[in-house]
């Protein structure tokens, strides 16, 4: 008997729990989720002017319709004939014909774009390499010219110091 109540306890307090924490933080990150892709929608354009055109067209034509249908619209089969409706059918299958064509169009260019890449992308690994070869050999010519320099001009003067190190050696000797 002391189960039911320490059960039923926990019950209420994961249904409180539920409510008072997960119900508001769910709320909150659902509004903020719809907030920042919002956000996102109109600073990267994603809805085109033509839709949004359509849209509000749309919604004028909804706040213009009665909310009851007139009594001369019945809702039989009669009123829907076979040539609107192919007639809309033909106009939908056009409407997806130029969207196809529009996405193949862009992916053609996307992958245009993405060859270009690739191909600059080689074409600077090859400069880079042949700048990074040349750099190379320029810090070694530029090293055997230092060296070549400061042989041509350190050698006389160690001749010279020599040679004079030499006669004040012979003339400490002698005195």
């Amino acid at each position: 008997m002391r189960l039911k109540p320490i059960w039923q306890w926990g019950k209420q307090q994961v249904i409180r729990f539920d409510r008072e924490i997960c119900l508001p933080v769910l709320i909150w990150a659902a509004q903020y989720l719809k907030q920042t892709i919002d956000t996102r929608i109109h600073r990267y354009n994603l809805i085109h002017d033509w839709k949004r055109a359509a849209v509000a067209d749309f919604s004028v034509w909804l706040s213009t319709l009665d909310e009851q249908a007139e009594e001369t619209q019945s809702l039989e089969m009669d009123t829907c004939d076979l040539f609107r409706m192919m007639s809309e059918f033909s106009a939908l299958r056009q409407e997806i014909r130029i969207q196809n064509r529009e996405q193949t169009k862009t992916l053609s260019t996307l992958t245009g774009f993405l060859d270009a890449y690739h191909e600059t992308s080689d074409r600077f690994q090859k400069t880079s390499d042949w700048f990074r070869d040349r750099t190379r050999s320029l810090a070694t010519l530029e090293e055997n010219i230092r060296s070549a320099c400061e042989r041509r001009t350190i050698l006389p003067f160690l001749d010279v110091r020599d040679a004079l190190v030499r006669g004040h050696e012979a003339c400490a000797r002698i005195s």
